[in-house]
């Protein structure tokens, strides 16, 4: 069985000139944050691995009402310990309570509207499956007080991570495809499109009826990851497809269909893998796992605990086994 490594990539926010001051306050005490993102080592070429994020923006509240906010990049080059880091610090006056919002993503993308961290929005325009920039992450600090002095904030994902792997005998027999480039897409009902990082949850009655994360190369045939390869009950699954999805912490059903091509350039290729009532959560990852190339039978599925985590384990839920 494949080894996870458990680690973290350590954010030393910093407050710098990106930086806004909505009220000038006098301040006598300076504060450093240490905010922490479950990933793996920027030194490994992994799905999931956390890299992506290289810009933080964060929001500080008092009774509701923002007091200062900023966007921090990372810093040009890695650390001895293989992880990305950011820089800041804060000048906040004693005494006084604040909530601190986090947010990590990749630079540039559009992705999310983070105008407003208390309603981070997506709307999937052109969202494509496979997309690791997609990731991102989310903390806070509630009630937070000078007194307290420099803080560690474990970040967390606000998506649940939908996988689909294939069978050893199915990745045989599609290998000349997955050659020539195997793309992958997902269609999704339901899906959220705004989480609120002070809550730490989706906002409801934002939602799309149907979501098209639209073909793109799948896992495998991208040949950049150290980890295809995963083993669920000992026995090996290859990656073929991966999207991330706004998910409540409680965890709910949405429908979709899995769809694949041989060949990208001929859509009558198509395979589509329709699966029902497929559970998510929030911070978990979902695996949809069998034979699905070659013969579409036998899908499972498996809500793993933790993204840093990719073993089966004893209390995972599983349906359609």
């Amino acid at each position: 069985m494949k080894r996870i490594l458990s680690i973290a990539a350590v954010f030393a926010l910093v407050f710098a000139a990106v930086s806004c001051q909505k009220d000038t306050v006098s301040s006598n005490e300076a504060v450093s944050f240490n905010v922490v993102v479950p990933a793996q080592p920027a030194t490994r070429a992994m799905m999931s691995d956390g890299t992506t994020a290289d810009e933080l923006v964060y929001e500080v509240y008092v009774e509701n009402e923002l007091m200062y906010e900023g966007t921090v990049g990372a810093l040009p080059t890695l650390t001895a310990d293989g992880y990305t880091h950011f820089a800041v610090e804060l000048q906040l006056v004693k005494g006084q309570k604040y909530d601190i919002l986090f947010w990590a993503q990749k630079q540039g993308t559009g992705f999310y509207n983070t105008s407003d961290l208390r309603n981070v929005s997506t709307d999937y325009a052109g969202a494509l499956a496979n997309d690791e920039n997609r990731d991102a992450f989310y903390g806070t600090l509630v009630q937070y007080d000078v007194a307290q002095g420099n803080t560690t904030v474990p970040l967390s994902r606000p998506f649940a991570q939908i996988n689909c792997a294939i069978t050893a005998a199915d990745f045989i027999a599609a290998a000349p495809f997955i050659t020539k480039g195997l793309t992958s897409k997902y269609v999704v009902s339901e899906a959220a499109t705004a989480f609120n990082v002070f809550t730490g949850d989706v906002i409801a009655g934002n939602v799309a009826a149907d979501v098209i994360f639209d073909y793109s190369l799948a896992p495998v045939s991208e040949n950049k990851y150290t980890n295809d390869f995963i083993s669920i009950n000992g026995t090996d699954y290859t990656w073929v497809a991966m999207t991330y999805l706004f998910a409540p912490a409680a965890g709910k059903s949405v429908n979709l269909t899995a769809e694949f091509m041989h060949d990208k350039n001929d859509a009558a290729t198509a395979i589509a893998v329709p699966v029902a009532s497929v559970p998510v959560k929030r911070n978990y990852k979902t695996n949809i796992f069998g034979q699905m190339l070659s013969q579409v039978n036998n899908i499972s599925v498996v809500v793993v605990p933790g993204f840093v985590n990719d073993k089966n384990e004893d209390d995972d839920f599983n349906i359609n086994q």
